[in-house]
């Protein structure tokens, strides 16, 4: 019931997502259409900033001649000397040519020329004037104070207990990602735990959180230690000011590398966020429907990939990306395809049709060339298979459709196997055939039905070559199942030796006598006589119910249930329960019974079968 109602918690809160994020998306699509006359200001109204010590103070704009880059940099090569200089910041205002000027009044250097173009926040050039001077006096006096040998001391001290304190966070931060790793999910895979029902949204939240944490640990003491000191300020200042410069032309745009690095982080994102959603939607809304293990991954995987496009689509459509770049990056996608991408795409296309078709499936045994193991997951490119060793084999998905698969699980998942077994010729046929039987019927993972077979398909002058043929429901426990036969087999074999039963110097009456008389199987202790009366019992008055029954709108005429047969056989014949379907499968070799449609041999079930007498 809990896990009902977390189910529909998500649903709606899925819901709400959706419907959230297209209003918030679709106006921003639409905005991204609309031609901008008015970008950035101050690349398109030219302004520059002025910086000190890798901090912005203020940006000018253009004055006669120089443009805004120019005065710029006049003005920060004249802030670095007055920095440099032991001389103390005063700074003051002065009137010259109808122009503000701010001046450091202890060495007279002029710093800073005010135009009408420079007033932003002001509603004069002299009230500009006075904030500007305000300002780049404040900054002027802290850059002196940091060059002093006391504050890089102090600074110093402050940078190694941060980076001390990173590390011993850090640490911290992985003791408690184990610890809740390591006491969360035995509560997690407890249908009995209250959080059995968050199972999914916990483990993705602590995947997130093993993967990030590290990341904005460090960024963030990073940021911090090269913000206390000047000088990796500056280089921090200049790295940023190089990669955010407009150099790569896309279309009608220039882009410049910053902006491809968002652009990356940001599709990165993207993909961990679609991970995640088709992650909760598998687990809360696919799983629940009770879908075979393949269709879950079917479904999970085609959203998963419609997701990414979309995502995708929209992302460059927000970022400012001019889609019809893509039939460009199309044409030299198609042409790295022919020369060097082929194999990549031959692999994602080959998984895309295993997707569709399902050959192989996840949770499917299955054996490709050397390889035999369980199919883990299909993947874009490649399949993971895991062996009997535990160890995962990575397969390219083009190998599933150019080379011979054998899938056990395909379609009826009960499968054969094949016993080779070669004794000596002074063996009793019989008795071999006997114990092999015995050894196969005492299996517990061996099928009852279809019953197993004994071949014997070589007879030479030496030995004698047999073939023991038994049917698993686990084919992936086959040659452990193989293994387990050997050692009983021998074992038999061996008991059987050592009592000298099966010495080929008894007479033929005397092992006919014997075989009928110490034979454990139903086959053989029951004489064709003894059949034909459990027949005729069978198909009398007192024997099982026989009539026409309907199953949903079909009739069957002249039928009776598989496990009322059994009950009947049981009471009469004073057997067992699993004798008794051996006795149902003997019928039905012999061509006695039949299931009405044939899709069954005989089982202990609610199954319709009929006498082939009754269709005469």
């Amino acid at each position: 019931m809990f896990t009902l109602k977390c189910v529909v918690k998500m649903r709606k809160i899925i819901s709400l997502g959706i419907i959230t994020f297209l209003l918030i998306v679709i106006p921003l699509i639409s905005l991204g259409q609309i031609p901008t006359t008015n970008p950035t200001p101050i690349n398109l109204r030219n302004y520059s900033p002025v910086i000190v010590d890798g901090r912005r103070i203020f940006d000018v704009g253009n004055f006669r001649d120089y443009s805004a880059q120019q005065r710029a940099k006049i003005i920060n090569e004249a802030i670095v000397k007055e920095i440099n200089s032991a001389v103390p910041i005063k700074l003051e205002i002065i009137e010259e040519n109808k122009q503000a000027i701010i001046v450091n009044k202890a060495t007279k250097h002029h710093l800073v020329t005010l135009t009408d173009s420079d007033i932003i926040s002001a509603t004069s050039m002299f009230g500009q004037t006075f904030i500007w001077k305000e300002e780049l006096e404040k900054a002027l006096k802290r850059a002196q104070y940091e060059r002093t040998e006391a504050y890089f001391k102090r600074t110093l001290w402050t940078a190694i207990i941060v980076f001390i304190g990173g590390i011993i966070f850090h640490g911290l931060l992985i003791l408690i990602n184990q610890f809740l790793n390591r006491n969360l999910l035995p509560h997690l895979n407890s249908k009995a735990s209250f959080l059995y029902g968050w199972k999914a949204i916990i483990q993705v939240s602590l995947k997130l959180f093993s993967l990030l944490y590290p990341v904005i640990l460090w960024l963030i003491i990073f940021f911090y230690i090269s913000d206390i000191f000047p000088v990796s300020r500056i280089i921090r200042y200049e790295l940023f000011d190089i990669l955010g410069r407009p150099m790569i032309n896309l279309g009608q745009k220039t882009y410049s590398i910053l902006e491809f690095i968002w652009l990356f982080l940001l599709t990165i994102s993207l993909w961990f966020s679609v991970k995640g959603v088709t992650f909760l939607l598998k687990f809360y809304v696919i799983k629940p429907t009770g879908a075979s293990l393949g269709i879950q991954e079917v479904i999970t995987v085609l959203s998963q990939y419609f997701l990414t496009f979309l995502g995708l689509i929209i992302l460059w459509r927000i970022w400012g990306f001019d889609l019809s770049v893509l039939a460009i990056l199309g044409s030299v996608l198609g042409v790295g395809i022919g020369f060097g991408l082929q194999n990549i795409a031959n692999n994602f296309i080959s998984g895309l049709i295993i997707t569709i078709e399902r050959p192989i499936q996840v949770g499917d045994f299955i054996q490709i060339g050397e390889f035999t193991g369980t199919v883990q997951r299909i993947g874009a490119r490649s399949t993971e298979i895991r062996t009997f060793k535990q160890m995962t084999i990575i397969i390219p998905n083009s190998s599933f459709l150019q080379k011979e698969v054998i899938n056990w699980s395909h379609g009826n998942p009960v499968s054969a196997i094949t016993i080779p077994i070669q004794i000596s010729n002074n063996y009793n046929i019989q008795k071999v055939k006997n114990t092999l039987l015995k050894a196969a019927q005492s299996h517990p993972d061996v099928l009852i039905v279809p019953r197993p077979k004994v071949l014997l398909t070589q007879i030479d002058q030496s030995f004698l070559l047999f073939q023991l043929m038994v049917w698993l429901k686990d084919p992936k426990l086959q040659f452990f199942i193989q293994s387990d036969l050997n050692y009983r087999i021998q074992e038999q074999l061996h008991s059987y030796q050592g009592e000298n039963t099966l010495e080929l110097e008894i007479e033929a009456t005397e092992m006919i006598s014997d075989i009928s008389e110490s034979s454990i199987f139903i086959e053989d202790r029951l004489s064709q006589e003894e059949l034909d009366k459990m027949i005729e019992k069978m198909r009398s008055l007192e024997g099982i119910e026989i009539k026409d029954r309907r199953y949903r709108l079909n009739v069957y005429s002249h039928c009776f249930i598989g496990s009322e047969a059994v009950d009947w056989l049981t009471e009469h014949f004073n057997c067992l329960r699993q004798e008794a379907i051996e006795l149902g499968q003997i019928l039905v070799e012999r061509k006695i019974i039949h299931h009405v449609t044939d899709e069954h041999p005989f089982e202990d079930d609610y199954l319709f079968y009929r006498f082939y007498l009754d269709e005469l």
